[in-house]
């Protein structure tokens, strides 16, 4: 939020139970502590404030991390519910006569698709240094030729060898949609995997995936991983945005395949199944996305955008969601 704040000229302190804001009349301090709710789209929410880990509801609204700029009258939430998922709510507005306080989506995609990449555990990139990605990119290429410039510069010697695979059954293109939410446009999601590679596309948004074996861990990276911090490693951009490592499981009756951030050491990753399913009468095989803990089945997608439309909210026997408790 820092680097955020400088771009926009902004100055955002963060919120927490133990530091004091002043939000125009009103004390931030003592509104979380009480566990207020807050209005979302003019909707009451109940808002659980700065849950431990692995102790967020499944019935209200998380607020992960909060940011303030009380000059400005600027102030963020960046939010997980099971029904809306990973959300970034703003307001500039005071309490109502109720107390609550007005928020809504922010519409910047600039921190909203930040807040996506630090769940997946990846770094965010300053708008500075978007002008070195092309040569980020040539630089950490050269890994799949035997070595590569780490981020702490030094040269570490990487061996020839077989990158890990998307499963044969998961190479191709395949397309979901989704008629639209608070937190995800309507349109197509558009997934093409090949060899080790998976790019997705949606609207004007493209991301993409390198499968990478651990053992192409620089020595500073895995030192960094076993010790969880490592005052003077700085992760390499191109590998903490595109760089994923894999594993398999059984969960549900069947077997996923599940991609988690270079850098990740924590959260589940997403998690990948493909499944021969009916439709109309024609057996058609389905890729099913699933995350966190209890693989929880978050989108099916197909080899057409037809079939895609077609099923866009079908649901089929054996899934498993995150249901409220």
């Amino acid at each position: 939020m820092n680097q955020f704040g400088t771009e926009m000229g902004q100055s955002y302190g963060r919120v927490t139970k133990n530091v004091e804001f002043r939000w125009y009349n009103m004390s931030i301090k003592q509104y979380v502590t009480k566990g207020s709710n807050i209005l979302v789209g003019g909707k009451a929410s109940k808002v659980v404030w700065f849950p431990k880990k692995n102790r967020d509801s499944r019935t209200k609204l998380n607020v992960l991390s909060s940011y303030v700029d009380i000059t400005s009258h600027v102030w963020y939430l960046f939010t997980y519910s099971s029904k809306d998922g990973y959300r970034v709510l703003v307001t500039q507005k005071r309490a109502r006569g109720d107390g609550l306080v007005p928020f809504v989506q922010t519409s910047n995609q600039q921190l909203r698709s930040a807040f996506k990449k630090i769940v997946r555990g990846q770094t965010i990139k300053s708008s500075s240094t978007a002008s070195n990605k092309t040569q980020a990119s040539s630089n950490a290429s050269s890994t799949s030729s035997g070595a590569s410039a780490s981020s702490n510069g030094t040269t570490a010697v990487v061996p020839a060898k077989q990158e890990p695979q998307f499963p044969a059954a998961m190479q191709g293109t395949w397309y979901s949609y989704t008629s639209g939410s608070d937190y995800e446009p309507a349109g197509y999601t558009k997934v093409v995997i090949s060899g080790n590679k998976m790019t997705t596309s949606q609207g004007d948004t493209t991301e993409y995936t390198e499968l990478h074996d651990t053992s192409e861990y620089t020595a500073a990276e895995r030192r960094f991983m076993d010790c969880g911090n490592y005052d003077g490693f700085v992760m390499d951009e191109y590998r903490s945005d595109h760089w994923g490592k894999t594993d398999t499981f059984e969960a549900n009756g069947y077997q996923w395949f599940n991609v988690r951030g270079w850098y990740q050491s924590a959260g589940d990753g997403e998690s990948f199944c493909v499944i021969n399913r009916s439709v109309d009468g024609q057996t058609v095989p389905v890729l099913t996305t699933g995350y966190g803990a209890g693989t929880w089945v978050d989108k099916h997608m197909y080899r057409t955008p037809e079939l895609a439309h077609q099923q866009a909210d079908v649901d089929y026997p054996g899934d498993v969601v995150q249901s409220d408790e």
